[in-house]
């Protein structure tokens, strides 16, 4: 799974697998500690087709608290 984009309400990913929208969902990052991002798959839609890949919007159950997330 790609991170294509990251907002503070959710992110936008790519990735080999679908994600079936309305499926919660978690997503990790990882840098000077790990946090953990909860939420739902919104939408998903086919974005390359050799190989086939999907492209997938999660929105977060809580906004990321962007200075606490960047901090290390």
């Amino acid at each position: 799974m790609v991170l294509l984009d990251l907002s503070a309400g959710g992110a936008l990913l790519e990735s080999r697998a679908r994600m079936n929208p309305g499926t919660r969902t978690e997503l990790q990052l990882s840098g000077a500690e790990r946090r953990y991002l909860r939420g739902h798959i919104r939408r998903c839609r086919v974005s390359g087709l050799d190989p086939v890949r999907y492209e997938g919007a999660i929105v977060f159950d809580e906004r990321l608290d962007w200075p606490y997330a960047l901090a290390g």
